[in-house]
């Protein structure tokens, strides 16, 4: 272990690349959160003079073929795709990836959420480093918001797999310092030292989006009583993500209010959770309701740049990206104060219990009647923003990876 450590170092100090290999099969066909914080690193690190190799794992050649295309891979000769026809969880991944990562003659993997093949990386003696990004422990965190999922219905297996999976580990690397709270607490025995906070970014593209939608004239129709206020809600329906918040926040402002507002929900369609729409009927808003499905990147840009606030009402989150996203394009952001979302708003957001649906309400009508309100904190968004980039994540995630090869 020392004779390999020390040729390790004598590599990187003496500027030998390393090989890198990133499992990129956690992009999908529709592009989500943990899916765009690969596709964004994977964009990164190949725009990067870094001096290392880089090794992308697909499962889906399709998928490869746009990823380099978004990218811009086809002409750097420091990034090899490679495609592996088995998912991540799968039992035959288990098989073929130990294998894979020895002939490619890995330094470094990195799965971007929470598996690995765990056979090429025993609990010690290890000759790959390997890093985790564990983004949350929601289902650990509040079990009783994702009864619904596969995660929820094996919750011990979940437990161990997590348990397996930092012991095998060089280097966790999670979105937040609430996450990594949640990592000391559920796994006592992990490494502090081993645990690694590296935020996610934003994309260019927001930012561009919100200078061209940026300015007082965008909120001038708050002053207008009759005008109709669009409120944009991003993200999925799952309950810890409190859709139903938002609905009864909606409810709460159409009683109370003198203005019209609308609400559109923009997130992939989920049979098992379909609470929400039922909810709105009840209350009578189903008709005040857009849902829009999953919609791709550009079209989102659009919805940012047409709604008048984001209301992010979240039971937990290891981030918030739909936050950062929503600041970064200049759209004033109501989000709650718990877990992560106060690290990612700071002070340019309003801040609310999402439990307290009045409270919502009250800053949610605060935002959709006061233009110069809606302007302060559109501009204080973009500017929190701006310290959230994601060459700044890719450098700090290289700097970890370097650190394990020393």
């Amino acid at each position: 272990m020392g004779r390999n450590r020390a040729s390790h170092m004598a590599g990187v100090q003496g500027g030998c690349r390393m090989r890198i290999a990133i499992d990129a099969r956690w992009i999908f066909p529709e592009i989500t959160g943990i899916g765009a914080y690969t596709r964004e690193l994977i964009r990164e690190f190949s725009a990067m003079a870094t001096g290392h190799e880089f090794v992308l794992i697909f499962d889906n050649p399709d998928i490869a073929a746009r990823e380099a295309r978004e990218c811009a891979l086809e002409n750097r000769p420091n990034v090899r795709i490679l495609i592996v026809r088995s998912g991540v969880y799968s039992l035959r991944s288990q098989i073929l990836l130990p294998a894979l990562l020895r002939a490619e003659a890995v330094s470094v993997y990195h799965s971007t959420n929470v598996m690995i093949p765990f056979h090429a990386f025993p609990r010690r003696n290890r000759r790959i480093r390997c890093a985790v990004t564990m983004h949350d422990l929601i289902p650990l965190a509040v079990p009783n918001l994702v009864r619904g999922s596969k995660k929820g219905r094996m919750l011990p297996l979940y437990r161990l797999m997590l348990r397996e999976i930092i012991s095998r580990s060089d280097a966790i690397i999670t979105d937040s310092e609430a996450s990594r709270a949640d990592i000391r607490r559920f796994f006592p025995a992990s490494d502090p030292a081993g645990i690694h906070v590296v935020p996610c970014g934003v994309s260019e593209r927001f930012r561009a989006a919100g200078e061209k939608t940026s300015g007082a004239e965008r909120f001038r129709a708050l002053c207008d009583p009759e005008a109709e206020r669009i409120l944009l809600y991003v993200g999925r329906a799952d309950p810890y993500k409190n859709l139903a918040g938002a609905v009864k926040v909606l409810r709460s402002l159409r009683e109370k209010c003198g203005f019209p507002v609308k609400l559109r929900v923009v997130g992939p369609e989920d049979p098992r959770y379909r609470d929400a729409r039922a909810l709105a009927a009840r209350l009578g808003v189903a008709e005040s309701i857009t849902w829009t499905g999953y919609v791709p990147e550009e079209k989102l840009l659009e919805l940012y740049a047409t709604a008048h606030a984001l209301i992010h009402p979240s039971l937990y989150e290891g981030f918030g990206l739909q936050v950062l996203e929503a600041m970064a394009a200049g759209l004033p952001v109501i989000c709650s104060n718990v877990s992560s979302l106060p690290e990612v708003a700071g002070d340019a957001a309003l801040l609310a219990d999402p439990n307290d649906i009045n409270g919502f309400a009250e800053g949610a009508a605060r935002i959709l009647s006061d233009p110069a309100l809606a302007l302060r904190l559109s501009e204080a968004g973009r500017r929190r923003a701006s310290l959230f980039t994601w060459r700044r994540t890719a450098e700090q995630i290289l700097k970890i990876y370097e650190e394990l090869c020393l």
